[in-house]
């Protein structure tokens, strides 16, 4: 159970670091990120860093010999909760 966590905290950090620099400091509007549907730690760290599950791609990408669902994920600045630290 704690190297799940654990996973989960670095996730979260690294996942937080890249939406504060793009919407904080080069000013974008908006990012979104894909995640592999089977994946669900990294859809757990996209939403605790506010990002919002946009859409399903069903079969959109093959990567080793399968067809994987991907997941669209996506925060507007206005809606960072970060952009309160600067």
């Amino acid at each position: 159970m704690g190297c799940g966590v654990e996973r989960l905290s670095y996730a979260v950090e690294w996942s937080e670091t890249i939406v504060d620099f793009a919407l904080a400091h080069i000013d974008l509007d908006r990012i979104y990120a894909l995640q592999l549907a089977r994946h669900p730690l990294a859809g757990r760290a996209l939403a605790s860093v506010g990002m919002q599950q946009e859409a399903l791609l069903r079969k959109r990408i093959q990567k080793g010999g399968l067809v994987e669902d991907i997941i669209c994920w996506a925060i507007r600045k206005e809606d960072w909760r970060g952009k309160e630290r600067h």
